[in-house]
């Protein structure tokens, strides 16, 4: 080719310049045609030559002919041209990087150009068969991409452009070199053109550089955006061989660049740098192949892209280089294969090229052969990045992150997805946040939608097995404790610190995840949800992790916020779950604070308040609320833990202050018990932390919170709110914390109380006279106490230790002498000392207190004038505010705080007045004649010579001889039998009957107060001496009103005087209970006591170690029992005839005004006029008819005295009632530990049994002779009280307001398991669980903890074997062979009573969930059921391991329960239907409970079960069916409450209810027209007309659920024919029961009563619905078969419901309000009736059988109205023929508006 010829053809196609040619030779004479024409042959010469010459172009040739100038000078110099002047300027070094551009083009050549050309050249020279295919191109430009053939041989020309070549001419220089015009190639081309040439309209984006050298600033280099290849790739000719060509260079590049790296380093010195360019031809080649426009063949593509990457990864791990070209061929695939419409999609299914099979069963058979997985291994794609990823799995990142930019189809990514939920759970820590990434993103939904059959489930569960959870410092502070360390503290802290960041781009991935992908929420909620409850422990940590990360979405949160409730109150989500999951994990959980876990905080730590506001409700929403409120308590805790920041954690303590706040009042105190249980577990929690020299320091959460005092000490301002228990954890929290005080570590132990804000406070309400104030001062002295001392106990501590103590030698006489002489226990003797003076009365109290002679006077019998101001016991509230103290001092010491010292001190200081306010005594022997003292006159009253009291008052109160006008005779009452001489006696007439104010109405409030303290003083469970010191007080006699004082003799004595024998009663039965509650727990020889939750010290205490014998002690406490009994009788009594009496705590209760009101008004002169005109003959007309006027008068007046008199009495009675009521609440109450007295063996029903074993029947019956009585009663009432208190932990509003006010005498509300006194050493118990009671009690929640401590003493004490002793025997006595007289009335209501008190115990027990929601409460449950079903005591002691209790194993136990109540309520007559209600009560808790155990366990009862498994539903139909059967007296009364009950159950478990709804309908109620008034139906005697309602009611019911149940059951899905017409059948017998059913009513009107046809609208219409709903779609599968059947049902039910038509219009006639409001429902459900019937037989093609027709008003018995007949006559007589066109009209319509009208109705076709 000739050079003058280049410049014109170069840039363009062979084409045109064969048009140039032939126009004009050079081109230059366009416009001679003519000459052009002349000159055709030349031009075919020129053409003829010029294919000759492109017979021999190859690849350089075709670029140098359409304008690349690289390629051109290459060309010339081969052919041994001009080199000189076709030479193409390179560009100037100082305007470009000569290394970052390529190939240069022509200056009038732009990319786009280039790629027409070259198309259009290559297709002449294949069309023209100059190069067929263009064969010779593409193996010319495939040598030259590889480097092999002979086109760069021996030519180093390369060189040129600033290249040096050094290497002579050996084979890897030649490589280079090769490898540097691949790199050109590869690289943008570039241009140099004049200022005068403009760009190309096609060229893209150039970039303009100026030369800046040997120039006359007239050329520019433009530079490209498009690289050669680029151009080449984008012609359909060249793209397959390109494609494969650079595929196969690349790991060519791998394979040569070790080898030239190593030469390359010998040789530095002599190279250029540019060398080092060729390392990024790989990214290079990816960077030109990504987002091609299209792609020609993408099976070649694909198959050479996946050979690339195998022989890449097989060379991988040996090279750090060819890894890097992999990541690189990974991460690019997506962009280079990312065309899903060019080649239609071929790869994706595997494409239809040879190779891709080929290559897929010869690379990775293996690994999916045993998968099975067609999706992968039909995809060579993704079946060679599996096989990568498990031939190396660090590029398990790469791998997912190209396969999630992949446009799969659902199957393949359902595989991908499966395949990396497998690597997930195999893959390391660190990869795991990449995995769940590429899951959240790219999960398919599938068709399942979260309900288990998409890959959502799968992929939610795996995730729920991620490591998620656990102490990242988990092992190391165990290390060090051992003494050595097995990891470095550097290596340790990095694990550690990438650990928490695996886990913190865990935490993003999900939230990230879970914002944008609800069917993943949907799932994971649903998933977590549906976790059997029965199942606890199974959630895993990785739950609470997604459920927070779930949370971060605002749209999420509450549906989170209840997932977590529910799980909470089902007891699966726990304390030790939620620490296991988040503790030690503060670093990873940073981004979840702000977002989620403070809101779900909250929202639990809330739920207290939601429960708690309905305080009326149920007792399983308090219970779970209690249960998610304490998760709420946990979850602050651990934030407040691990979040050290000091702006996370004033947002936690800002948050807990506000709950505070918020949370005080009457409807929301849970919420201030939680934060201020917060607040309390972060003071007592010690947090260890590394400091910087290796060493443990100690930072406890006292200091953690000093920084935010200032928010703490705001929460003053609710004091006034708060109840005691929250009062004594804020002050606790206070002097914990320091109250801003001080600043130093140990909380400013040095200094005290005076001058700060506690201080103010303190002082400031003990100031105040009101009780509900002065408590808040009370409380504040004894925490102040309490806090104080037990800081100076650690301190003296820690100088014991620091000194060298022995062990023994610190606890011995010096450390004590120091706490006793330290200025702190001499600050708390005063603080104490001052708080009980202002408690004190004030001085100048005295005076008689009596009311003088007027108000004596105006009070009458039994009335009372209410404009008395009666002052006597207004100042019970001071006395109330010294009980309150003692008990606060009580609750101290009990709490095992308090110094030595100070225990001595308080022992010391209120025993001498104990003695000297409440004790008398006895002389030492009768050495004088008795009576000698306290005589009045010559009368002397013997006395017994051993009790004569050696104060004279006293003495002359029994004596008769006191000068005391208010005081009753006196008694010594209540001595114990059989014990040893007692020489001192309780005062408490000679107190109350004192002219002394403080003696009268301030010490007796506090004598059970001050006793109980001394008590517990000397209480050896709380560091006392044992209570023998004081177990005279155990024995000693009560100086009370002698007993005839509280008999009828009661209403004669004075006002003031019943005010003193009440107030005795009432001390004295409060004095008497706490006898029992202080001795109760020395009362076992077994040490039940320290099981139970006062307890808390740990260890066994029995009678020995309190320092007497057990027996004595039981003997005592039932001699107290049993006067209790009387004591509350005779209170009872005369609290209700004492109207000035008013309980301490409580204002006098105001008479009502019918009691005062004068009914003695004269009417002297209606009286006078009848009496003096006695002769009505003598008398004017106008005096007759005054006479006559005055007698109505009279006779009208005496009526309304009579009534007024009835209205009186029941006011009086309901006052009484009230009074009676108020007093029994404010007594003290009884510890329900005193419930172990049933076992003793005076209340035993068998005398000497020992009640060590199970009792046998025999046994029983050999021996009970009595069981019951006022005692036993007692105690079981106590028992089902505490049973119902603490199991369904149930709180009243009422009780909660008068702890607020301080009201009452309830003051032992808080027991020490509750008691924030106390040390947490002691509250845990230290000794290791040694049966299965302690390993239950360590493992339950602490909501539950005291509850289950509770059952733990009562099984020990074998209370719960009492009460089958007492089935047995109950059941022995009214029905075994040896059963008492009936005839006796007394024995009989003592049965009865005690059976009924039995059965609330068993109902109490049987209703609990926390019995059953938990594993700890169902083994709980089965050892109360073994107790209770056989009697068995030592079973539960023992040490036997014990297995875990079965479903069928406790519903047999239940069943032997049942048995027994069974028999006490059937076996003999009982004319109490109150009381066989009880038994059926009881025996339907035994059933739900047997419910609530199977459905928990997932056990479901089947018909083939053995015969030994309990049928409780058959018991309790056949008990109802008995009881129905029965004979009542006439005065029972039957309702709802107790027949419709008995039917229930009788109906519902009945085994045929069918049969049995027939019986009732064709038996019973259709007898009941033909009955008497008061008579009953012979068959079943309780169905009379006064029951009629309750069983007509009841037999609508369940016929309507008779029909739901046929449906919902198989039998009423079948679709087979036969099967449909029992189903058929069924439904016409329902039909024809509602049609009998209604009948009555209809054919009878003294049964057609308004409820009667409430009854029969309300589930008449319930039962069309469910016809419509669910018997029209059965009979539309079946119509085709069963045609007949199905329209006679249809017709059956038409004429049936007629009667709704005719109730609905005489509701409306009537206007009966009950009717008007249930008629919208009956018309709607008859509306879609008729419709559903029309749709049904016109699919079905029988429209003829249902006509049209205008319903008659008719009225309930089925008679037409009169008034309308007569109407019609009237309006349309002569019309007759227009009025048979309108009908039938409506017959041809056929839809007729029978939905507004009642009078419109449908018939169907007889015929």
């Amino acid at each position: 080719m000739s050079s003058g010829n280049n410049n014109h053809s170069r840039k363009r196609p062979l084409l045109e310049t064969e048009g140039a040619s032939a126009n004009g030779g050079d081109g230059n004479n366009n416009n001679n045609i003519s000459t052009i024409n002349n000159s055709r042959a030349t031009h075919a010469q020129d053409f003829k030559r010029r294919q000759i010459q492109q017979s021999s172009w190859g690849f350089r040739e075709v670029l140098a002919e359409c304008g690349l100038l690289e390629f051109a000078t290459r060309n010339n110099n081969g052919d041994g041209g001009d080199n000189d002047g076709a030479q193409p300027p390179p560009p100037s070094s100082s305007c470009h990087d000569v290394q970052q551009i390529g190939c240069q083009l022509d200056s009038t050549v732009s990319p786009s150009s280039l790629r027409s050309s070259l198309h259009a050249l290559l297709s002449e020279m294949s069309k023209n068969g100059i190069d067929t295919n263009n064969e010779r191109v593409l193996k010319d430009m495939e040598d030259i991409v590889l480097g092999t053939g002979d086109h760069d041989g021996g030519d180093n020309d390369d060189a040129d452009n600033g290249e040096n070549n050094t290497g002579g001419g050996g084979g890897g220089n030649n490589n280079r070199t090769r490898g540097s015009l691949l790199r050109r190639m590869l690289l943008p081309m570039y241009r140099i053109k004049t200022r005068q040439l403009h760009l190309s309209q096609f060229s893209q984006s150039p970039v303009e550089h100026e030369e800046g050298s040997n120039s006359n600033n007239n050329t520019k280099t433009v530079v490209e955006s498009s690289s050669l290849i680029k151009v080449l790739l984008r012609i359909d000719t060249l793209q397959p061989t390109l494609v494969t060509a650079l595929m196969q260079k690349l790991p060519e590049l791998a394979a040569s660049s070790h080898s030239y790296d190593e030469n390359t380093t010998t040789n530095n010195n002599n190279t250029n740098g540019n060398n080092h360019n060729d390392s990024d031809i790989p990214r290079l080649i990816f960077s030109n192949l990504r987002w091609l426009d299209h792609i020609v063949d993408y099976p070649t593509f694909t198959n050479a892209y996946v050979e690339c990457l195998t022989i890449l990864a097989s060379t991988s791990s040996s090279c750090q280089k060819t890894r890097g070209i992999l990541l690189d061929a990974i991460s690019a695939l997506p962009d280079v294969l990312n065309d899903a419409t060019g080649g239609g999609g071929s790869w994706m299914m595997g494409g239809d090229g040879g190779g891709g099979s080929e290559y897929n069963d010869a690379s990775i058979e293996n690994e999916n052969d045993d998968d099975g997985d067609g999706e992968l291994s039909s995809n060579p794609v993704l079946a060679t990045l599996q096989h990568l990823r498990i031939e190396d799995p660090t590029l398990l990142i790469p791998c997912l992150d190209a396969l999630g930019s992949l446009p799969l189809t659902d199957g393949q990514m359902e595989s991908v997805t499966r395949d990396a939920l497998e690597a997930m759970a195999n893959v390391e820590t660190w990869a795991l946040p990449a995995i769940t990434t590429f899951l959240m993103n790219h999960c398919p939904s599938g068709s399942g939608g979260g309900g288990g059959k998409g890959m959502a489930r799968e992929v939610i569960e795996e995730m729920r097995k991620l490591p998620l959870g656990g102490s990242t410092t988990a092992g190391l502070d165990d290390d060090e404790e051992d003494g050595s360390m097995d990891l470095d503290e550097n290596q340790h802290n990095t694990n550690t610190n990438n650990r928490a960041a695996s886990s913190a781009l865990m935490i993003e991935s999900l939230s990230r995840g879970f914002a944008h992908r609800p069917d993943l929420t949907s799932t994971l909620l649903k998933t977590i949800k549906e976790t059997p409850t029965h199942n606890v422990g199974y959630h895993p940590p990785a739950d609470i992790w997604l459920l927070a990360c779930c949370a971060v979405a605002p749209h999420n949160r509450p549906k989170v916020k209840s997932i977590f409730k529910s799980k909470a109150n089902c007891g699966l989500f726990t304390s030790a779950l939620v620490r296991q999951s988040l503790s030690g994990n503060g670093l990873a959980l940073t981004s979840l604070f702000a977002t989620s876990l403070c809101d779900l905080a909250d929202g639990l730590l809330r739920s207290s308040s939601s429960s708690s506001s309905s305080l009326g409700g149920d007792s399983s929403s308090s219970s779970g609320a209690s249960s998610s409120c304490e998760l709420g308590v946990t979850l602050y805790q651990i934030l407040f833990q691990e979040f050290g920041e000091p702006m996370q954690r004033q947002e936690i303590v800002g948050a807990l202050v506000t709950h505070v706040g918020s949370g005080v009042g009457m409807k929301c105190m849970g919420e201030v018990d939680a934060a201020l249980k917060v607040f309390c577990g972060i003071v007592d929690t010690i947090k260890k932390k590394k400091s910087s020299g290796r060493k443990k320091d100690e930072e406890d959460g006292a200091m953690a919170l000093r920084p935010f005092t200032p928010f703490l000490t705001s929460m003053l301002d609710h004091l006034h709110h708060m109840t005691t228990g929250q009062v004594r954890r804020l002050f606790l929290l206070l002097f914990a914390v320091g109250g801003g005080d001080g600043d130093g570590d140990d909380g400013d132990l040095d200094g005290g109380i005076r001058g700060s804000a506690c201080d103010i406070v303190i002082r400031k309400h003990l100031s105040l006279a009101p009780f509900a104030k002065k408590r808040i001062g009370i409380i504040g002295t004894v925490a102040y106490a309490v806090s104080r001392s037990s800081q100076l106990q650690e301190q003296q501590s820690i100088i014991d230790d620091e000194n060298g103590m022995a062990e023994t030698e610190a606890t011995c006489l010096p450390g004590d002498a120091a706490v006793a002489s330290s200025p702190i226990t001499k600050e708390i003797k005063e603080l104490i000392e001052e708080a009980y003076n202002h408690c004190k009365p004030a001085a100048g109290g005295g005076g008689n207190g009596s009311l003088g002679a007027n108000h004596e006077n105006s009070i009458a019998r039994g009335h009372v004038v209410s404009s008395i101001n009666f002052s006597v016991g207004s100042a019970f509230s001071d006395g109330s505010a010294m009980a309150f103290m003692l008990d606060e001092l009580c609750h101290a010491v009990r709490g095992g705080r308090l110094a030595a010292p100070i225990r001595e001190w308080l022992e010391f200081l209120f025993q001498s007045e104990f003695e000297d306010w409440y004790v008398g005594d006895f002389e030492d022997a009768p050495t004088q004649a008795a009576g000698t003292k306290g005589m009045k006159g010559d009368c002397i009253t013997m006395l017994d010579p051993h009790h004569i009291p050696t104060d004279s008052t006293d003495l002359a109160l029994l004596n008769g001889t006191s000068c005391n006008t208010i005081a009753p005779p006196g008694e010594l009452r209540f001595y114990v039998p059989d014990s040893a001489e007692c020489g001192v006696y309780v005062k408490l007439l000679p107190l109350l009957s004192s002219s002394d104010r403080t003696d009268r109405e301030v010490r007796p409030v506090t004598l059970s107060a001050m006793f109980r303290l001394m008590s517990t003083l000397s209480d050896v469970r709380y560091g006392g001496k044992g209570l023998s010191e004081i177990d005279a007080m155990l024995e000693c006699p009560l100086l009370l009103p002698t007993s005839e004082c509280s008999g009828m003799e009661f209403e004669d004595l004075s006002a003031m005087t019943q005010w003193v024998v009440t107030g005795c009663y009432f001390f004295g039965t409060c004095w008497v209970r706490q006898l029992i509650n202080s001795f109760i727990y020395a009362a076992s020889g077994e040490g039940v006591g320290a099981s139970m939750a006062a307890s808390a010290v740990g260890g066994s205490f029995t009678s020995s170690s309190q320092g007497f014998n057990s027996e004595d002690v039981q003997k005592r406490i039932v001699a107290r029992l049993k006067a209790l009994v009387d004591l509350e009788e005779e209170l009872r009594f005369t609290s209700s005839k004492c109207f000035v009496w008013a309980p301490p705590g409580l204002d006098l209760l105001p008479a009502p005004k019918e009691l005062y009101d004068d009914d003695n008004c004269s009417y002297d002169n209606t009286e006078n006029l009848i009496n003096a005109n006695a002769d009505p003959k003598s008398m004017s007309k106008d005096d007759k008819k005054a006479l006559t006027a005055a007698k109505k008068m009279a006779t009208k007046r005496a009526k309304d005295k009579v009534k007024s008199k009835q209205k009186r009495l029941k006011a009086k009675q309901k006052h009484e009632e009230q009074l009676t009521s108020r007093t029994m609440g404010a007594l003290r109450p009884l510890d329900p530990q005193a419930c172990i007295a049933l076992g003793f063996e005076e209340l035993g029903v068998m005398k000497n049994a020992g009640g060590s074993q199970s009792q046998g029947l025999s046994q029983f019956q050999q021996d009970v002779t009595m069981c019951g009585g006022p005692v036993t009663t007692l105690l079981l009432k106590l028992l089902q009280k505490t049973l119902l208190d603490s199991l369904s932990e149930k709180k009243g509003g009422m009780a909660f307001k008068a702890r607020l006010e301080g009201k009452g005498n309830n003051l032992e509300e808080e027991d020490v398991a509750d008691n924030p006194y106390m040390a947490k050493e002691q509250s845990s118990s230290t000794n290791a669980a040694a049966n299965f009671a302690d390993i239950a009690l360590a493992s339950c929640e602490d909501s539950s903890k005291k509850c289950f401590a509770m059952l733990d003493g009562f099984l020990r004490g074998g209370v719960f074997a009492i009460l089958y002793e007492h089935l047995a025997a109950v059941a022995e006595l009214r029905c075994g062979p040896n059963r008492t007289n009936h005839d006796d009335a007394e024995i009989e209501s003592q049965l009865v009573q005690t059976a009924r008190c039995l059965f609330s115990c068993i109902k109490s027990l049987m209703e609990s969930e926390l019995l059953t929601r938990s594993t700890t409460g169902k083994a709980f449950l089965a050892a109360i059921l073994k107790q209770i079903a056989e009697g068995d005591r030592n079973d539960y002691g023992s040490d036997n391991k014990r297995r875990r209790p079965t479903t069928a194993t406790m519903n047999k136990l239940m069943a032997y329960v049942m048995d027994n109540v069974t028999e006490i309520v059937t076996g003999a007559y009982t004319g109490d239907l109150g009381f066989a209600m009880d038994g059926v009560t009881c025996m339907r808790a035994i059933f739900e409970c047997s419910k609530r155990l199977s459905d928990v366990a997932g056990v479901q009862k089947n018909e083939d079960d053995d015969e030994d498994t309990p049928s409780f539903p058959a018991k309790l139909s056949e008990v109802a069916d008995k009881l129905l059967r029965q004979h009542w007296p006439d005065d029972t009364k039957m309702n709802k409450g107790n027949i419709g009950v008995l039917l229930s159950l009788f109906v519902e478990h009945s085994p045929n209810r069918m049969e049995t709804l027939q019986r009732l309908v064709n038996d019973v109620l259709s007898e009941v027209p033909h009955l008497d008034k008061g008579q009953g139906v012979a068959v079943f005697p309780t169905c009379s007309h006064h029951t009629f309602g309750s069983y007509y009611s009841t037999v609508l019911e369940y016929l309507v659920k008779e029909l739901v149940s046929l449906f919902d059951s198989p039998m009423g899905k079948t679709k087979d024919p036969n099967a449909a017409s029992r189903v058929t059948e069924l439904v016409k017998e329902m039909i024809g029961l509602l049609n009998l059913s209604f009948n009555l009513t209809r054919d009878n009107d003294s049964l057609a009563k308004k409820s009667i046809l409430l009854q029969q609208l309300k589930f008449g219409s319930r039962f069309i619905e469910t016809f419509v709903s669910k018997s029209i779609p059965f009979f539309q599968v079946h119509f085709q078969t069963h045609e007949e059947t199905i329209l006679d049902i249809i017709r059956r039910l038409q004429k049936w419901s007629r009667q709704l038509y005719y109730i609905i219009s005489h509701g409306k006639r009537e206007k009966d309000a009950n009717l008007a409001k249930e008629a919208p429902r009956a018309k709607k459900s008859l509306e879609m009736f008729i419709h559903k019937v029309k749709a049904l037989l016109k699919k079905n093609r029988c429209m003829t059988a249902m006509w049209t027709k205008t319903l008659k008003a008719k009225d309930i018995d089925g008679t037409a109205l009169k008034e309308e007949k007569e109407l019609k006559e009237d309006e349309e007589e002569g019309d007759s023929a227009s009025d048979d066109e309108d009908e039938a009209d409506d017959s041809d319509e056929g839809d007729g508006d029978v939905g507004d009208s009642s009078e419109n109705e449908y018939e169907t076709d007889e015929n």
